[in-house]
């Protein structure tokens, strides 16, 4: 009896997803990495352009200085359109008032940071699918031992 064979046809697959991105930081200002200056009566303005390639529902954006959470953490919509978050820092703000040097840093979320996570500043409440970056500065400050810090 002949055999026939039958080729089998290519199996078609909807192609893999990507991940979930991290969310970016474009543009910042002063530059990655760059040590810039500022004076007790004149803070510095710090900015990035923040932008989620998955178009997530929001960003979490969050300033530090030597390592202290500064203001209140801001949500802005996402929807794969960059948005600015400037922030001032100066003597006003919660840093340690002995040093002349401070690190400053921005770091963006594309999910809620965790705010029940006293050992982890950078934490968020999905950390299966949720992805944070940063970025940080050297500010040049001395501030006046008198001046109040929040």
């Amino acid at each position: 009896m002949p055999a026939c064979i039958i080729p089998v046809g290519p199996e078609f697959k909807d192609p893999e997803g990507f991940g979930n991105s991290p969310p970016e930081i474009l543009s910042p200002d002063p530059a990655f990495g760059a040590t810039t200056t500022a004076t007790p009566t004149t803070p510095k303005t710090f900015s990035i352009t923040v932008f989620d390639l998955n178009a997530d529902d929001f960003l979490s954006v969050r300033w530090f200085v030597d390592g202290m959470l500064g203001p209140e953490t801001k949500h802005m919509p996402s929807l794969a359109m960059p948005h600015a978050a400037p922030q001032e820092i100066g003597c006003q703000q919660s840093m340690d008032l002995n040093l002349n040097q401070h690190l400053v840093k921005a770091a963006v979320a594309d999910r809620d940071f965790d705010n029940n996570n006293p050992n982890d500043k950078l934490a968020i409440k999905d950390p299966v699918f949720g992805k944070v970056t940063q970025i940080t500065w050297t500010l040049n400050l001395t501030c006046p031992m008198g001046t109040p810090s929040p």
